[in-house]
């Protein structure tokens, strides 16, 4: 490693040398080093940004890596940051720092700016919306949430997320528009039923089981493995005192599915 050392001394750009030194850093198990070196390859344009969040991704999905060297690692994000301030892979791994070092503010305000980038998509709204439903901005939340409406009226997961406000809002009339819109788009089995359960979960808090059966009834045609929907439907039946032994064996169903869900077991 003396002999690559010195010829990074005479050539702080080669590749080859500082790649080489920092292979030696990691089997050494010394990360220290081995992110002092790497910095100079994440500043070089002879490595594309897709290998730069490769090599990134290493360091951050490693625990123990990235928590020793949270300080160093947060230097090369924003090296990157700053030579690709438009690139989404790089957006997402500074918001993703900021939100490991608690800094929810700064994560959320800087993924709210880039929602005006032109390659903006509904997923990226819902990284942001799903922040601000953790950080409970509800207002800015109900805000966003309307614009990526707008923007992307035919998305599954943002109209699967309105429901889901709504109905914690207590506006199911709402929440059964969203997910009746849902279904329309729908294009799996599976999201059929996820939609068909969420609707007829909303008729049994409004009581009307006759109709939040019918529900089920159409999710389970859609997938007989709907676990939450099995559940629900056996339960619901219970307090009815309806339909036992269907109910069980739709329970027991759901238990063997999910056998360490403990809401199924009870």
């Amino acid at each position: 490693v003396s002999t690559c050392e010195a010829a990074f001394r005479l050539d702080t750009t080669d590749i080859a040398t500082i790649s080489a030194i920092v292979d030696y850093y990691y089997h050494k198990h010394d990360t220290r080093r081995m992110l002092d070196y790497d910095a100079h390859l994440f500043r070089s344009r002879e490595l594309s940004i897709e290998d730069k969040l490769q090599r990134l991704e290493l360091y951050t999905s490693d625990r123990g890596v990235y928590s020793n060297n949270y300080m160093r690692i947060g230097g090369i994000i924003q090296g990157l940051a700053i030579d690709y301030p438009n690139n989404r892979g790089v957006i997402e791994a500074y918001a993703t720092h900021m939100i490991a070092g608690g800094d929810y503010d700064y994560a959320l305000a800087y993924l709210r700016r880039h929602l005006e980038d032109d390659n903006t998509t509904e997923y990226h709204y819902m990284d942001v919306l799903q922040l601000e439903l953790y950080m409970g901005h509800t207002d800015v939340l109900i805000e966003d949430l309307k614009r990526a409406l707008e923007l992307f009226p035919g998305s599954f997961d943002l109209l699967s997320f309105a429901g889901y406000i709504d109905t914690t809002n207590g506006d199911y009339d709402s929440a059964i528009a969203h997910y009746k819109h849902g279904l329309d788009i729908a294009t799996t089995d599976a999201e059929h039923s996820t939609m068909l359960g969420n609707i007829g979960d909303l008729y049994h808090e409004m009581d009307d089981d006759r109709r939040a059966f019918r529900y089920y009834r159409k999710a389970l045609k859609y997938n007989p493995d709907n676990a939450l929907v099995l559940n629900n439907y056996a339960y619901f039946l219970s307090l009815k005192d309806k339909s036992l032994d269907k109910a069980l064996e739709m329970a027991e169903r759901a238990v063997s599915l999910e056998p360490n869900n403990e809401s199924y077991v009870d």
